[in-house]
């Protein structure tokens, strides 16, 4: 009897090798060969799910893209007023999300002369404005926040401030450790 297997767990699989090979070895290591080998899967495997590496890129991008905006979602659903932990969601703050992060990096390079890619950043960007806009619109509606605040401002404010922090912390832990990028997001919009 033939293994039935799970299309969309082996699709997550390749793209969580994808992401480490990208992370610990920059995007020019990422390919077909090298994810088979990192799975242990044969390349006619990998191949079945992703047909060049710019495929496979893309695919792993946007289910990291969804894999961080779940993690917001959960907190979210736990508490909308925990505005560390719906920070911690998003910063690099342990292995994992930094590895998230650099894939974010090389894949930033690769948007700029196309335009698939560069549409996959802006609905990344989008959807993480749109996800903290609902976290201030609830903090000012708990009366956490003025009424007054513009919530699509300080949204726009914080994401910017995430990246901004990000590619130091990625590259500088020691000097961005997990405590410091939330108090400096929080300082700089104000909320401390």
């Amino acid at each position: 009897m033939p293994r039935i297997v799970d299309h969309d767990q082996r699709r997550a699989e390749l793209a969580k090798a994808a992401r480490a090979i990208v992370a610990s070895e920059g995007i020019e290591a990422l390919t077909i060969a090298r994810v088979a080998e990192a799975t242990g899967y044969s390349t006619g495997v990998v191949n079945h799910y992703f047909s060049n590496k710019r495929q496979m890129l893309l695919h792993t991008y946007i289910s990291t893209v969804e894999q961080a905006q779940a993690r917001l979602e959960a907190q979210l659903a736990r508490s909308s007023l925990d505005l560390d932990a719906c920070l911690k969601a998003f910063l690099p703050i342990d292995e994992e999300q930094q590895h998230e992060w650099l894939l974010w990096f090389a894949f930033w390079g690769m948007a700029i002369t196309d335009q698939e890619l560069a549409m996959a950043q802006r609905r990344g960007l989008r959807g993480a404005q749109d996800l903290f806009q609902r976290i201030f619109k609830e903090q000012a509606r708990q009366g956490l926040l003025p009424a007054s605040v513009d919530c699509d401002f300080l949204a726009h404010h914080c994401v910017a401030l995430i990246n901004g922090i990000a590619i130091q912390a990625v590259f500088d832990l020691q000097e961005w450790p997990p405590h410091r990028q939330l108090s400096f997001i929080k300082k700089a919009l104000g909320l401390i």
